[in-house]
């Protein structure tokens, strides 16, 4: 939330250098509305452009995130599964484990994808580290163990997979040249007017909203698992209450030991 409110400010303070630049250079020049008005144009159509390029990047990103955050709980699944073929003590230390890193991953680790973090959370990496034991403690000559090794990678992968794609790809360069062709924009038009109508005030509060809505959608867009607007791990928790109906001996959250992180 701070982030978008924080891209909407900068927007809003260069409006305000703009106008003020542009207030200025009406007062002594005294320019002829309408003089600007094809650098208005171009200047419009190159931002519009830049915008909607930077739109379908960042939605890109959105989506891949959110796909790939629904197909992370596959393989957790998958191996939760396959470890049924296994020894009653095996198999419930086996479902014990992976319930309480599902729960790492959807209570713990996503709060540090909100913050757009690269490593995994504390919680995730001691329940994926006895995941890893787990797995490496299985008799390595039968075909489960072999299918279990694969799904613990598999589950390991997407979940850096996920950590990165956590982090804001729209590079600051690119969000310098919004601001400053925004801030151009807005002087061109206001110095390009006649003061005074109240159709070329409208006008201008219609940009400068407009401005701020794709400003702020950039902004969530870029970070999929933020707060405003972000994705949220129904698809694990979805998979984890789907694993634990009806079986009252899996742990709870609490049981994992995660109330107190």
């Amino acid at each position: 939330m701070f982030t978008v409110v924080r891209f909407v400010l900068i927007l809003w303070g260069v409006i305000a250098l703009a106008w003020l630049g542009a207030w200025w250079l009406k007062r002594r020049t005294k320019p002829e509305p309408g003089q600007f008005s094809s650098i208005v144009v171009f200047t419009g159509f190159l931002f519009g452009f830049l915008l909607t390029t930077l739109q379908g990047f960042a939605a890109n990103h959105y989506a891949d995130a959110r796909s790939q955050a629904q197909a992370e709980p596959t393989s957790l699944v998958t191996m939760y599964d396959d470890i049924n073929v296994l020894p009653p003590p095996v198999r419930k230390r086996g479902e014990r484990t992976i319930i309480c890193y599902m729960w790492s991953v959807a209570e713990s680790d996503w709060k540090e994808q909100r913050r757009g973090a690269i490593l995994e959370s504390a919680d995730s990496l001691v329940w994926g580290g006895r995941l890893r034991t787990f797995s490496d403690q299985l008799p390595q000559d039968s075909p489960t163990a072999g299918r279990i090794n694969t799904e613990v990678a598999d589950a390991g992968s997407a979940r850096q997979q996920l950590l990165y794609l956590a982090r804001p790809q729209i590079p600051a360069i690119l969000w310098v040249v919004v601001f400053v062709s925004g801030g151009v924009l807005i002087f061109l038009q206001v110095s390009d007017t006649a003061p005074g109508k109240v159709v070329t005030r409208i006008t201008l509060i219609a940009v400068i909203v407009v401005m701020s809505l794709e400003v702020a959608s950039l902004a969530v867009l870029d970070r999929p698992f933020s707060s405003v607007g972000g994705i949220r791990p129904t698809a694990m928790t979805d998979a984890i209450g789907m694993l634990t109906a009806d079986r009252p001996d899996l742990p709870t959250k609490h049981e994992c030991g995660l109330e107190f992180r």
